[in-house]
């Protein structure tokens, strides 16, 4: 492993996280992982060209922090308060009856029940901020900042989480899990031995940590590929086909607004024809 891959390691995550990732996957495993990553960074920390700029500048700035919550919600142990915003790499957890919707940047998270999920910041910040004082010059700066503020992914040890995300690349992360997404919606839910994805619509590529053939895209358009990834089964770690399960049309609906956007199937005929919408 060399020293950029220790130090992006390093860089990204606490140290329980990155334990948990790095010292349970097997050796062989941790490339592509590091890789991921590096991959991640390059393409989103430095990468708002003046298109996506433009295209953002045309939405209003979304309010950030916490926009709704219901029960128990933390911030790395303190109790969360509305217009609160999670310190970057902080863990928020949630309690039996807590529920939280928050946007970080262009991107906005509903956290469900009994969750604990840590919101992967962007590195290289005085970078970064360079590149988008450079952005704001030449086509208005303030949605610009708006989308560098956005996260490079999370990391859910437990629970469920509905997020949307700006254009880019992201990384999710679960205890036997990876997977990097690209302009997308995603609902994750992790119990122990078994990670479960909805690519609500976009690209994402999945990948076990257990064993590093067990991978697969998916390309989507509305739910097409929910998929359980599995650390045992008669065969050993697994990817396997599932149902939709524990979000919702409305769900996405809701936070693509909070941050100025509509989910794409909104525009199918379809789904115009089933909802009236």
């Amino acid at each position: 492993m060399d020293l950029y891959n220790i130090g992006l390691v390093n860089t990204i995550f606490a140290d329980e996280d990155r334990e948990m990732l790095m010292d349970t996957m097997p050796d062989r495993h941790r490339r592509t992982l590091l890789t991921r990553f590096a991959w991640t960074i390059g393409m989103t920390g430095l990468g708002l060209t003046p298109v996506l700029a433009g295209c953002l500048s045309r939405k209003p700035t979304p309010d950030q922090g916490v926009v709704d919550l219901q029960g128990e919600v933390f911030f790395d142990g303190v109790a969360a308060r509305p217009g609160m915003v999670p310190v970057p790499g902080g863990l928020i957890t949630t309690g039996k009856s807590g529920r939280v919707t928050i946007v970080a940047g262009a991107d906005a998270f509903l956290v469900h029940a009994n969750s604990t999920l840590r919101l992967l910041d962007r590195p290289l910040a005085m970078n970064v901020e360079a590149a988008v004082a450079t952005d704001a010059n030449t086509v208005g700066g303030e949605a610009v900042g708006t989308a560098s503020r956005s996260t490079l992914g999370f990391i859910l040890r437990q629970g469920k989480v509905l997020s949307v995300f700006s254009p880019g690349l992201r990384t999710l992360n679960t205890p036997n899990a990876t997977i990097g997404i690209r302009g997308t919606a995603a609902f994750l839910e992790y119990q122990p031995g078994s990670t479960y994805v909805c690519t609500c619509y976009g690209t994402a590529e999945i990948q076990s940590l257990k064993d590093s053939r067990i991978r697969e895209t998916v390309v989507t358009k509305h739910h097409e590929s929910p998929r359980y990834i599995k650390d045992e089964t008669s065969a050993g770690a697994a990817l396997e086909k599932a149902p939709m399960l524990g979000h919702t049309d409305a769900e996405l609906i809701m936070l693509e607004e909070l941050v100025g956007r509509r989910p794409p199937f909104i525009d199918s005929p379809s789904w115009k024809s089933e909802n009236k919408y």
